[in-house]
């Protein structure tokens, strides 16, 4: 599996895409409620956008998303910001980031039903700060979270909806491998890297995994306008094949794309501009490949839209 910046392959011909460094805009679709956060089915079928305290789910075809097959609102919830499929897509996993707990959803049809509440309040394991962003692994058996206010990353055993805590990393600080703050993370197919997108310190952390054990590799970015820096970066998502990390770079309006060398993070490109109109953005929270490489879903919070590009 490959990933494809250039999209020269949604049919159309390849001009209007352009070339690497100019991502294509394909969609915009409404969404009521300044959406945060969006994921796709390892399938490609499907997709699945967080309102606030409501999931829609989406058929997605092509590059397009249908619209919305069903919606959900989530018991208990004071404000959700993130949310990831299973691999088989028979549940969704969302943070519940003002009530500090993760709530497993099934999904049979176009159906969406509570199956499970993990974790409360609190610094301890198992408990949650403000969790923003979550990941899974490639089987399935693993999911990441992070918190802004509790600066840290938590890792849990997932078997049906069945969560278990596994290891915490971090606290506040500055040293190498400490972070101030996490809002998005991502974790590759492999289950061997993580990047964490550090929100208050304008960069992403790029991190290993082996059994329980997670190591600092590298940093990437500072706070600026340059094209290599950021500001604010609210979430970050691995391509399907681990080479690229998508950056929702939110207050720059843009999309960030980086290359991951071996264990290093290099610039590629950035994608969009302040605004409402085509190929830009306002404040997007939200980024997350599509199954096959070819498109990256963008929540475009302050537009109150889902953009495929």
């Amino acid at each position: 599996m490959t990933t494809d910046l250039r999209k020269i392959g949604w049919q159309q011909p390849p001009q209007v895409y352009g070339r690497l460094g100019a991502l294509p805009y394909i969609q915009t679709q409404s969404i009521p409620d300044a959406p945060p956060a969006i994921t796709f089915s390892r399938d490609g079928t499907r997709a699945a956008v967080v309102m606030w305290i409501y999931v829609t789910l989406h058929g997605f075809v092509d590059g397009i998303l249908t619209p919305p097959l069903s919606s959900y609102e989530i018991q208990g919830s004071d404000g959700t910001y993130g949310l990831v499929f299973t691999p088989d897509g028979s549940r969704l996993v969302v943070t519940n980031t003002y009530s500090s707990t993760l709530q497993v959803l099934g999904i049979a049809g176009d159906t969406i039903t509570h199956q499970a509440t993990y974790g409360s309040s609190g610094a301890g394991d198992g408990q949650f700060n403000m969790a923003f962003g979550i990941a899974i692994n490639g089987d399935g058996t693993r999911i990441v979270t992070a918190e802004s206010n509790g600066a840290r990353i938590q890792v849990f055993g997932l078997d049906g909806s069945t969560i278990t805590h596994q290891v915490t990393y971090n606290g506040t600080g500055s040293a190498p491998g400490v972070f101030t703050s996490a809002s998005g993370v991502a974790i590759n197919r492999e289950g061997t890297l993580i990047a964490i997108s550090e929100l208050h310190a304008h960069r992403i952390r790029l991190l290993g995994i082996s059994g329980n054990t997670i190591t600092h590799y590298t940093s990437y970015g500072s706070f600026g306008t340059g094209d290599t820096q950021l500001h604010y970066p609210m979430d970050v998502a691995f391509s399907p094949d681990g080479k690229y990390l998508a950056i929702a770079d939110a207050y720059h309006n843009r999309i960030q794309i980086v290359a991951v060398n071996g264990l290093s993070l290099t610039y590629v490109m950035n994608y969009g501009s302040g605004g409402a109109g085509v190929g830009q953005f306002n404040v997007p929270y939200g980024a997350n490949f599509s199954p096959c490489g070819q498109f990256i879903g963008v929540a475009d919070r302050g537009n109150g839209r889902v953009c495929i590009i």
